[in-house]
């Protein structure tokens, strides 16, 4: 019985350990201002179409994508006449920090910092950032979100976050 007493204990510890688990996966899935502006910011700078899905209404065209795909053009464009291919201008983020200011319940402002650096692919940021080969850029920008269909999307123009 003394056995039994000895692995309750370890057995109590791994079962709340387990929930606590869960309680904070659960918690990480819910849809906030932050998250929006972060994942819309990734993508933008991976030049992903996928950022359509965090644009709002007022920004996206007929189809779901169309300001997107004319800003990757544009990029594209840029690219090649620079003589580089659309891989050349992809970045990625790191150190990110944010701070969200809410406005009401249906409209916020983050202010996003971060670093970003050229990602040709994952890997050359990663050796870039270890070999400090390459420049590292400061993002600095206010990016302003709205809860269109209950989900946070960034109403902010294309243009005016790659200035930054």
């Amino acid at each position: 019985m003394v056995e039994y007493r000895r692995y309750l204990s370890i057995a109590v510890a791994v079962i709340l350990g387990i929930v606590l688990q869960g309680a904070l996966i659960l918690a990480d899935c819910k849809d906030t201002p932050t998250r929006a502006a972060v994942e819309f910011t990734k993508a933008f700078y991976r030049l992903d179409p996928e950022m359509s899905e965090r644009l709002c209404k007022k920004y996206l065209n007929g189809d779901d994508s169309n300001v997107v795909e004319q800003y990757i053009l544009k990029v594209s464009n840029e690219a090649r006449d620079r003589g580089l291919g659309l891989n050349y201008m992809k970045n990625i983020l790191y150190g990110i920090e944010t701070h969200t200011h809410r406005i009401d319940d249906t409209t916020a402002e983050v202010k996003l910092t971060a670093k970003r650096r050229v990602a040709i692919n994952p890997i050359y940021a990663l050796i870039g950032k270890f070999f400090l080969i390459g420049k590292t850029y400061q993002v600095d920008v206010l990016i302003p979100v709205v809860k269109e269909d209950g989900k946070w999307k960034v109403c902010k123009n294309l243009s005016s976050l790659s200035e930054v």
